[in-house]
């Protein structure tokens, strides 16, 4: 997993296991306040899997993520998190 927002630190709490499911990746488009909270999550079009139960799995691993606090930052900054899923 990859989790990109400017100037912010991330906690992984929970990445998706989708066992010996489709492989891909996974972009999610996130919103993060300046407290740290992912507050909207949506798929990227850049995704290469698209599958409906693995892209809510994902969506939902993104609304757990915390980033750190940034009190310099806007109200709402956009980013993206990415999980790719290969052949186990």
């Amino acid at each position: 997993m990859k989790a990109k927002v400017e100037n912010r630190y991330v906690e992984i709490d929970d990445i998706p296991n989708i066992g010996k499911g489709p492989t891909g990746t996974v972009i999610i488009d996130i919103e993060v306040n300046i407290i740290g909270t992912v507050t909207k999550v949506s798929l990227n079009p850049n995704s290469t899997l698209k599958h409906e139960q693995v892209v809510d799995l994902c969506k939902e691993s993104a609304l757990k993520t915390d980033f750190s606090y940034n009190p310099g930052a806007n109200n709402i900054t956009r980013g993206t998190i990415t999980y790719t899923f290969k052949e186990k």
